[in-house]
């Protein structure tokens, strides 16, 4: 089975609106600016989910196959400060007629390490231990808030050096900036899930990664952050 992680950079949009050749005339432009740094933390989401009508029986199985699911992980040396137990849910399922058919349990947890290399096996143990299904994978930074102002800062000189050029086209000079905001930012890769083809959530003893099978990852060689930013400059006739 192949996992396959990209990372992949968007166009950034410009956008302008000159006004009339007179005094308070401006150019508004829409810019982005992206940085780039090496992945240094994996972060694996994985969960347990059963159903079964017997209340009592559920709870016992999820229980002891998030014992193993755990106890598979801290073979790997993880991250303790990223690595919790997230979401535990217990959920009545019924028919039209609201009949209870069933009961279903789902126990979440997120894994993080700092060895990368790891990442297949960490994956492939935990579901060999008997998670049953992968909610999510992610390659990314842990400490990103310098690569996001040096992201902001590339996109306001963005903002400065098209909408000059633009001016210029139009036949006008750019004069001092007028407003600057933030229009958001997001992190230009993409994450992939992958459960066992022959998964069944909604049997008493969940599914197994096959014996003999195990998971590869395709990493990104970096992981790209960019923030976008509207800005408004003053214009002068030439």
């Amino acid at each position: 089975m192949v996992l396959l992680f990209f990372s992949s950079s968007a166009s950034a949009q410009v956008d302008w609106v000159l006004g009339e050749n007179q005094a308070g005339s401006r150019i508004t432009v829409n810019a982005a600016g992206v940085v780039s740094a090496p992945p240094d933390v994996f972060f694996l989401d994985v969960s347990v989910t059963m159903q079964d009508l017997d209340f009592e029986k559920i709870q016992a199985d999820v229980s002891k196959r998030c014992g193993q699911v755990v106890k598979a992980a801290k073979a790997f040396k993880l991250d303790p400060a990223r690595t919790l137990t997230r979401d535990y849910s217990i959920a009545p399922n019924r028919d039209n007629g609201q009949k209870l058919i069933s009961y279903r349990v789902s126990q979440q947890f997120r894994f993080a390490l700092s060895d990368l290399n790891q990442a297949e096996a960490l994956t492939t143990a935990v579901l060999r231990a008997g998670a049953t299904s992968v909610d999510s994978i992610q390659f990314t930074v842990a400490d990103t808030d310098e690569l996001w102002e040096q992201a902001r800062e590339k996109a306001v000189e963005n903002a400065v050096k098209r909408a000059g050029r633009m001016a210029k086209a139009a036949g006008a000079t750019l004069g001092t900036v007028k407003s600057i905001s933030d229009q958001g930012n997001q992190v230009l890769n993409l994450g992939c899930a992958w459960s066992p083809s022959d998964r069944t959530p909604t049997s008493s003893d969940g599914a197994e990664l096959a014996e003999g099978d195990h998971v590869f990852f395709v990493p990104p060689t970096a992981v790209k952050f960019q923030v976008n930013v509207q800005a408004s400059f003053s214009l002068a006739e030439e």
